[in-house]
């Protein structure tokens, strides 16, 4: 029996590694694709969103909304940077931890981390939550910036942001 309840934790712990691994690389392409692929022509950005029936969020002024099952994530292309979000934790639990993003960014992108601070702000709830600030350079001399909440992971957005 003991055996079985052994199998049975790792087959669940496997799955959930495998459904981390989804969600990183969800969020990497929506961040590719939306952003990154604009960094030498901002202004086509939100051209090229639209022209794939992708609207604004009235609730978030300039945010698209991208659904991939039940997640949702969004992109914010700005004249001065774009950013991607989404909320780490769900329904479906934590979406991937923050080595596991700031790993998949890194080598995706090519960073170098710059720096690393943290601070508190207030989330969607109205609650203090503790923020890891991450700062990268890149290929090209871009600017990158993580936002990554320690706590509270559902009710404050991870963002990644490239300075245009």
């Amino acid at each position: 029996m003991k055996v079985l309840y052994a199998t049975a934790l790792l087959l669940m712990s496997t799955h959930v590694s495998a459904n981390q691994k989804s969600h990183v690389s969800d969020f990497v392409n929506i961040f590719k694709k939306y952003c990154f692929a604009f960094k030498d022509n901002p202004k086509a950005a939100t051209t090229f969103l639209e022209t794939r029936g992708l609207r604004r969020n009235p609730e978030f002024n300039d945010a698209y909304e991208i659904m991939i099952g039940e997640i949702d994530y969004a992109v914010t292309p700005q004249d001065m940077d774009c950013t991607a979000d989404v909320l780490v934790r769900h329904r479906v639990g934590q979406l991937f931890t923050l080595t596991d993003i700031s790993n998949s960014l890194k080598s995706t992108f090519g960073l170098t981390e710059v720096s690393t601070r943290y601070f508190q702000d207030v989330a969607l709830n109205n609650r203090d939550t503790k923020i890891q600030q991450t700062d990268y350079t890149g290929r090209g001399g871009h600017k990158y910036r993580l936002l990554y909440p320690i706590d509270n992971q559902d009710s404050y957005y991870m963002t990644f942001t490239i300075d245009w």
